[in-house]
């Protein structure tokens, strides 16, 4: 059964007419009235994007749109391929897992009915995105826009499907992915924002409405594990970007302790593996922002894993209240938060691997209810 991956949330902004989507759904398909926010061509008129995709489907190769001639050879380090001054993490679809995730979803939006609106971001990771198609087509590595979209076929029609694949792929050539570490970069997770903050009727802020924040030599998640010559020798560049209503933020770190803190952090002088942490002060319990501009009583709730700290400073200049709760250490529920807060819109934004892994996807079932 095909399901809406986009359309706008009731009360908000019109999404575009029903376009006829083909089967092969990539961005050249979209509405060629593509809508235009904040200087960015986003072209979001797939709200009928067809998603009749099984798990015998997905596969391992993804679609060579460049014509590459030939592979790239890399060194395969385990979990991650490295190739040059990059790395990648290797992705594996597990249906079992993949369909305990949808259920979560699904049954955190039927019992958040008439409270709060449920939306599902999965988070493609940088090997499908800005690895090229041929040295990619010579992994193993399941096809995660086809896993996507399986998973987002099995999601209840009231489930909002923040479908982020193709916005990323056609910015694939900026830098929106880190090369020594596993995340999206600011700008990568402010693509993915646009297209959110068009599902909920509201408008994207320019990028040079913020403040830009850069610290440079930050060697991640993947150096870390590897140790790879080539990775030390090419830092990334950490750039963030100031909420304009406030920087202000509460947390309740995996301590319980409470304090204040910035939603970005000035790390200029931290080591060179943690200035990812700039995000919302790294992985943390419970987060709560309030933007005192706001005079409205919006409120979001985010409910992620460490993908999410790029992105919830996009939110903060909508919402009067955004709270955040990392699962893997938060103890209570959703639904709890819901009632406490009023909470009308509810996010769960995961890469696209935590919804494979069993650990992760039982850290959801615990919180997510």
């Amino acid at each position: 059964e095909s399901h809406l991956i986009a359309s706008k949330d009731a009360g908000g902004e019109q999404a575009p007419e029903d376009v006829e989507i083909t089967e092969d759904i990539t961005s050249s398909n979209y509405s060629e009235d593509g809508v235009i926010y904040s200087n960015i061509e986003t072209n979001y008129g797939f709200n009928q994007l067809e998603t009749d995709i099984e798990a015998s489907d997905i596969g391992t190769d993804v679609e060579d749109m460049e014509g590459e001639i030939a592979a790239t050879e890399g060194e395969s380090l385990g979990s991650i391929f490295v190739v040059g001054d990059r790395a990648y993490n290797y992705y594996s679809f597990s249906q079992v897992n993949s369909d305990r995730y949808t259920d979560v979803v699904n049954n955190l939006s039927e019992a958040l009915s008439g409270m709060s609106k449920v939306y599902s971001m999965i988070v493609p990771t940088s090997i499908d995105i800005t690895l090229d198609a041929a040295t990619r087509n010579s992994l193993t590595s399941s096809n995660q826009k086809k896993a996507i979209l399986y998973m987002y076929s099995r999601m209840s029609k009231d489930v909002g499907k923040c479908y982020v694949y193709d916005v990323l792929h056609q910015h694939r050539d900026e830098y929106i992915y880190f090369r020594t570490d596993h995340h999206w970069t600011a700008l990568g997770a402010y693509y993915a924002y646009n297209v959110f903050i068009w599902q909920e009727g509201k408008t994207a802020n320019s990028l040079d409405s913020y403040e830009k924040m850069m610290f440079s030599d930050f060697k991640g998640s993947f150096y870390s594990q590897s140790g790879v010559t080539s990775l030390a020798n090419n830092p990334d560049t950490v750039e963030a970007y100031k909420p304009i209503g406030t920087n202000r933020m509460e947390m309740i770190n995996n301590r319980d302790e409470q304090f204040d803190y910035n939603v970005i952090t000035d790390v200029s002088g931290w080591s060179s593996t943690s200035k990812y942490s700039t995000f919302i002060g790294g992985d943390n319990k419970f987060v709560h922002i309030s933007n005192p501009e706001i005079n409205n009583e919006s409120s979001i709730l985010v409910v992620k894993e460490s993908f999410g700290n790029a992105f919830v400073p996009f939110l903060v200049d909508h919402y009067k209240n955004v709270y955040v709760v990392d699962y893997r250490y938060y103890n209570g529920t959703v639904s709890e938060l819901v009632d406490r807060y009023n909470i009308g819109t509810v996010l769960m934004l995961n890469n696209i691997a935590a919804t494979s892994t069993d650990s992760r996807v039982s850290e959801m079932e615990n919180v997510c209810r």
